[in-house]
């Protein structure tokens, strides 16, 4: 006789995993072996071994479930692109709920110092993200700008430093705006609605920073650090969270993995005072053709970019059809001999380059091509040009670039074009030729799609948010490197 059992509930296998939300901190009822070997990092550990030799040892270290208690609510962003591909469906249940913000004061007239409205517009759109500062930004002037935007809402602004305590402070007085320094140990008998401190002065309880609608992280690397994580991962923390990236600093693999963890994928620009960055969108257009001759990298260059026929042939058809299309095309080249052997294919285009080249290094039909397109140049919807000629174009005149030349970097386009007025989001195509037709110029193609992603110029659509193409790429990234 056998045994009666209890039916065994098979829909408890499909239903979605419950990712609770407690502030800055998310964390899943339970992992999937698959889950836990995707949304892992990982980071280098040194012992000493018995002959007093050193052993460098990779130890591999969840972001969803860390060994010690770190904020990863950026993750939030991941789960349903893995429940996308195939992976668990999530289901979410938030403890404690980030604070809502009104709609940011109306600037014009009121506030003559705010110079960037999307930054008030960024925080007021997402509860997390990084604000990305060209080296010309004033973070403090950011943050005051933040504070006019939002007056009834309270302030947290964290650092590492006590000298740059100082100096925000001192910002936000020239700009007209109070605010309480905290960097003793004694607690203050109250807290203004803008307090400013290092992390563990954000532990007296007059701050009430569980209460607090905004936090500012004056430098992002500090956000990942281990004396950020006690003020980050309260378990009542209601404020939206944000940090300030200025400069071009480089992040290892496992701080990169940190920050994302913490702040998510979303991204605002402010590449000089006053400017947002353009929106960019990649496209990319293989060629394949027999090996080009030269042993040198110039030589290489030389045959298989500026005089390749059938690649020239390629750029110039992209150019038509793109103006066919109503586009406004510019073509851009790293030389002029590159742009003359253009010119040949598209003889009716104008030139635009600096007026004291030196031409006599061209052939002579060259050179005088060169001259007679340079005098048809006066405003229109084709351009092929250099890099210095394209700084004197008006930004905005084009919205379509292809980049016809080579190299590892980016190309040299000028940081006029890049960026647009605050408020007035541009956007610009660019055109690059995925290069195969010689090891060292496949290389230089995939190290400028990788410099692409580092900005957040992917592939995609307009309507396709950046912040979701560096969630993507992120993913695939800890694929690649956890498989």
């Amino acid at each position: 006789m056998s045994e009666d059992r209890p039916d065994r509930d098979d829909s408890a296998e499909l239903r979605p995993h419950v990712a609770e939300i407690c502030g800055q901190v998310v964390s899943v009822d339970h992992l999937d072996t698959s889950l836990d070997q995707i949304l892992r990092t990982r980071r280098l550990t040194v012992s000493e071994r018995l002959d007093r030799t050193v052993r460098v040892e990779p130890v591999f270290e969840s972001l969803l479930r860390p060994p010690f208690p770190r904020a990863n609510r950026g993750l939030l962003q991941l789960l349903p692109l893995i429940a996308g591909r195939g992976g668990p469906s999530f289901r979410q249940l938030t403890s404690v709920s980030t604070r809502s913000l009104p709609p940011p004061e109306r600037f014009a007239g009121n506030f003559p110092q705010i110079l960037s409205p999307h930054v008030a517009e960024f925080v007021h759109e997402h509860p997390l993200g990084l604000i990305q500062c060209g080296p010309s930004v004033s973070r403090s002037h950011l943050i005051g700008e933040i504070a006019l935007a939002f007056p009834s809402q309270s302030l947290a602004v964290m650092t590492a430093s006590r000298a740059d305590v100082g100096s925000i402070q001192q910002d936000l007085r020239r700009m007209g705006i109070r605010s309480q320094r905290l960097v003793t140990a004694r607690e203050p008998d109250r807290a203004e609605r803008i307090v400013i401190g290092t992390f563990s002065s954000m532990a007296h309880a007059e701050v009430e920073l569980e209460k607090r609608d905004i936090l500012i992280i004056f430098n992002a690397r500090d956000a990942i650090s281990n004396r950020a994580q006690g003020p980050l991962t309260a378990p009542d923390l209601r404020g939206r969270l944000y940090a300030f990236q200025q400069g071009d600093g480089k992040f290892s693999p496992l701080e990169e993995d940190r920050l994302a963890a913490t702040f998510g994928f979303q991204r605002v620009d402010v590449p000089a005072p006053g400017f947002e960055a353009v929106d960019i969108n990649m496209q990319w257009t293989p060629f394949f053709v027999a090996r080009p001759n030269g042993r040198t990298a110039m030589e290489i260059k030389r045959h298989g970019i500026w005089r390749c026929e059938p690649r020239n042939r390629i750029i110039a058809r992209l150019a038509t059809r793109a103006r066919e299309q109503h586009h406004r095309v510019v073509i851009l080249t790293e030389t002029l001999e590159h742009a003359a052997r253009l010119a040949r294919k598209l003889p009716d285009w104008p030139i635009c380059f600096e007026r004291d080249c030196d031409l006599s290094g061209l052939a002579g039909q060259d050179a005088m091509r060169l001259q007679a397109a340079r005098s048809r140049w006066i405003m229109g919807t084709e351009l092929i040009t250099t890099a210095a000629g394209l700084a004197t174009i008006r930004p905005g005149v084009f919205n379509l670039l292809i980049w016809a030349g080579s190299g590892p970097g980016l190309p040299p386009i000028p940081a006029s074009h890049l960026a647009s007025l605050s408020g007035t989001r541009g956007q610009l195509t660019i055109v690059d030729i995925r290069d195969r037709h010689h090891p060292l110029l496949r290389r230089w193609s995939r190290s400028r799609e990788d410099a692409y992603a580092r900005l957040g110029w992917f592939e995609r659509p307009f309507n396709i948010s950046s912040a979701i193409c560096r969630a993507n790429n992120f993913l695939e990234r800890l694929q690649g490197r956890n498989s």
